[in-house]
């Protein structure tokens, strides 16, 4: 990818997002593990607004873990069933915090204000202390 941050909402599972709506059209983890490991290394953040996409944590053999071994720096997902009402406050939170100079793990952490989604459940793999700053 040549995007520096990417973001994705929609569904998920432990190894997959499903990238259409209605029939299942995916991506999996067998698909990532498919591209040479520096596929993804432009990429400094990944957000993943789906379902399951972190579960298990470290070490897991799951979506965020797949996208950090492909090379994105960040990686961002769910341990758990999300609702459409808590991530349409959450990330849009997650990044003004973010543009404010939050650190990734501290923005995710802060976004939770206002929704019934708990720290456990969300899943950073990779640099959890990146930053960001104008331009870059």
């Amino acid at each position: 990818t040549t995007s520096k941050v990417f973001l994705f909402y929609g569904h998920g599972a432990v190894d997959s997002i499903n990238i259409s709506d209605g029939n299942f059209v995916g991506v999996s983890t067998l698909d990532i593990d498919l591209l040479v490991d520096s596929a993804l290394s432009n990429c400094e953040l990944m957000v993943l607004c789906a379902c399951y996409t972190g579960t298990g944590k470290d070490g897991a053999n799951n979506f965020v873990n797949a996208l950090v071994a492909k090379g994105v720096a960040t990686a961002v997902g769910f341990t758990d069933q999300m609702y459409c009402s808590d991530i349409t406050i959450w990330h849009p939170a997650l990044f003004y915090q973010i543009s404010r100079g939050m650190n990734v793990k501290n923005a995710a952490f802060a976004a939770i204000e206002g929704t019934d989604i708990l720290a456990e459940q969300i899943y950073i793999a990779g640099d959890k202390t990146k930053t960001f700053t104008n331009g870059g």
